[in-house]
């Protein structure tokens, strides 16, 4: 069943080739946000249903970006809020999060950790 699952993701993966269709309207609220980001608004929050498409349509507008301007992480994958850090820091090249300003961060599926450290997401912002 885990082969079936990883061969099938595999192959969307692969087939995906980063553009999405619709979601203009979106599209136009993320990108205003993507180029205000750093001197306007602290932060967004995308929410919806599973496979919906929220981190295609957000992938899609930072591959248009030189790749030092922003961070994206999946927070899944990290596991536990600890390396999140470690790795908004690795990706960033900062040694603080402090030091984090003018970088646009990406983390999909922040719900996770939001469950594990509801405090994250308020020292985030």
């Amino acid at each position: 069943d885990n082969d079936l699952k990883s061969v099938a993701r595999r192959f969307f993966h692969r087939s995906y080739s980063g553009r999405t269709v619709g979601r203009i309207e979106q599209k136009a609220v993320l990108g205003r946000f993507i180029h205000d980001a750093p001197l306007a608004t602290p932060g967004i929050f995308m929410a919806g249903n599973p496979g919906t498409g929220k981190t295609a349509v957000i992938s899609e507008l930072l591959s248009a970006l030189p790749q030092h301007s922003y961070v994206m992480i999946n927070c899944i994958m990290a596991g536990s809020v600890k390396n999140a850090i470690s790795e908004i820091l690795l990706a960033s090249g900062q040694k603080s999060i402090d030091d984090l300003s003018g970088i646009i961060l990406v983390l999909d599926e922040i719900d996770y950790l939001a469950e594990k450290d509801a405090g994250l997401v308020q020292s985030i912002y």
